[in-house]
């Protein structure tokens, strides 16, 4: 999805800026559309999807996102909006009712930020 972060097989992180279909001619490259991703290092590149990677999501990512550790569990509150982690669950808490979603990666969390309508301002 546009705005995703993943890492490329090399380890290099990069953000998903657009998809589009595949331009190239050469037949061994062929696939059905490649990914444009924009790294810090090397500026934007068009790749195929295969070599694409999610990022697992870390604790120390979570502690650089506003996110804390209470009771044996991991929280984030910004707003009205409250979340905990714990092990690879996060909940949605609003008031007495909770949404779990099940979240390994970083681009799953982004997708839950944005779902909640919050800013993806995520720092890896």
């Amino acid at each position: 999805m546009v705005g995703d972060y993943l890492q490329n097989t090399n380890g290099n992180i990069g953000r998903v800026i657009g998809i589009r279909p595949y331009m190239g001619t050469a037949p061994s490259m062929k696939y059905e559309y490649e990914v444009i991703i924009q790294y810090h290092q090397t500026g934007t590149v068009f790749s195929d999807p295969k070599m694409l990677n999610p990022i697992p999501i870390t604790p120390s990512i979570l502690e650089r996102n506003g996110w804390f550790t209470k009771d044996g569990a991991i929280w984030f509150k910004k707003g009205p909006v409250r979340m905990g982690w714990y092990k690879k669950n996060c909940e949605f808490i609003a008031g007495y009712h909770t949404m779990p979603f099940i979240v390994e990666f970083v681009h799953q969390l982004q997708h839950v930020i944005k779902l909640l309508g919050m800013e993806d301002g995520i720092v890896l």
